[in-house]
């Protein structure tokens, strides 16, 4: 009877520490799912708090350089000539064209209004003749004048010795 007792206490007590390894083996793994689990959340959250930091902090950038924009707007529109001054631009890229030697042909085409944030424009076209050395020459010419143009097109063809092209843009005036 000792041996079956002993088998039965042996049995019992085994078995007994089996099924409470099991029981907590299973424990820790449920604890650790959720714990994986709740380091996933974390991330998810960190990487979106992350993202939403660097939006307010671009966010404060263009607030502020909104803020600066808005103290330059009135020095840049006056650096603009008056509608009045734009009676000599036709002139003044003349004799820069003739300078150049290239043959020149110019013309208004309408007015563009001022906008809130927009000065007004003057819608232009011009035909020049002449070499391609002249024409590079006369778009330097004009880049580093007092105006401030805007090219909407270029039409450069090959006239026999030479090139002509058709130039339409906008020139900007207060």
């Amino acid at each position: 009877m000792n041996n079956n007792y002993f088998k039965n206490w042996l049995l019992w007590n085994v078995g007994g520490g089996a099924a409470a390894l099991a029981v907590l083996g299973i424990i820790l793994l449920l604890i650790g799912a959720d714990i994986s689990r709740r380091a996933a959340d974390i991330e998810v959250q960190r990487q979106s708090l992350s993202g939403r930091l660097q939006t307010l902090s671009s966010l404060v950038s263009l607030r502020s350089g909104s803020e600066r924009a808005k103290d330059l707007l009135p020095k840049l529109q006056n650096s603009l000539p008056s509608k009045d001054q734009l009676i000599g631009f036709s002139k003044f890229l003349e004799s820069i064209a003739r300078t150049n030697q290239l043959s020149f042909n110019f013309s208004f085409l309408d007015e563009i209004a001022s906008a809130e944030n927009m000065p007004s424009a003057n819608n232009f076209s011009m035909t020049l003749s002449g070499s391609y050395a002249d024409f590079l020459r006369f778009l330097k010419a004009i880049e580093a004048s007092q105006y401030y143009m805007g090219f909407n097109s270029f039409e450069v063809v090959s006239k026999g010795k030479g090139y002509e092209a058709v130039i339409r843009g906008k020139v900007f005036s207060q």
